[in-house]
């Protein structure tokens, strides 16, 4: 973690970030209603609920189950999309 954090991100990732050939192309079909910056802090904030990492957090800390877990990350992405939008507005 602590190599992870102390690089720069223009040097190449650890891990691929494969979650991002899911985002890009849903947060870059807002292009005619979100300017790039607010695209890419979208981006940027659904990675965070998208993914391994977020399913594990939800169900170790408040101990939710598979289908619990699933459905909070969902909710999780859409309040992020939805925020967006209402901000581009």
């Amino acid at each position: 973690m602590t190599v992870w954090l102390e690089n720069e991100p223009r040097e190449a990732p650890l891990r691929p970030g494969r979650r991002m050939n899911y985002i890009e192309p849903i947060v870059d079909s807002l292009k005619d209603v979100l300017s790039p910056r607010a695209r890419k802090r979208l981006k940027q904030a659904l990675s965070i609920v998208i993914g391994t990492e977020a399913l594990i957090a939800v169900r170790d800390i408040s101990r939710a189950s598979v289908e619990e877990s699933l459905d909070a990350t969902a909710w999780a992405a859409r309040a992020l999309v939805r925020q967006a939008l209402a901000e581009g507005e």
